[in-house]
């Protein structure tokens, strides 16, 4: 099992304080689930392009496309059952909304 950290990002309170307010519970994050979720959550139901991801979700350069691609799918499995989604946006990114 990987350690599980709990990330404390700047501005979270708001966000986060929205997503309890939907009705949304806390998740328990890796450290790179957290800083992927960073922006997603910033721009909650907007549309959050793929290099933005990138740069937040990788702090010694950007990742090669795959890697991305299976990180965002590990971050949609741990999403599952929290009344969250992470949808993609073909040719423009992904959109974390409220939903199964």
């Amino acid at each position: 099992m990987t350690d599980v950290a709990v990330v404390r990002l700047p501005e979270e309170s708001r966000q986060l304080e929205e997503l309890r307010r939907r009705g949304i519970p806390r998740l328990a994050l890796a450290p790179a689930d957290a800083r992927l979720m960073a922006p997603l959550v910033d721009r909650f139901g907007s549309v959050v392009g793929r290099g933005e991801l990138a740069k937040a979700g990788w702090l010694a350069g950007l990742p090669s496309r795959n890697s991305l691609d299976v990180q965002l799918g590990r971050l949609r499995r741990r999403l599952k059952g929290s009344g969250l989604t992470l949808r993609t946006v073909r040719s423009r990114g992904c959109v974390l909304a409220q939903g199964n």
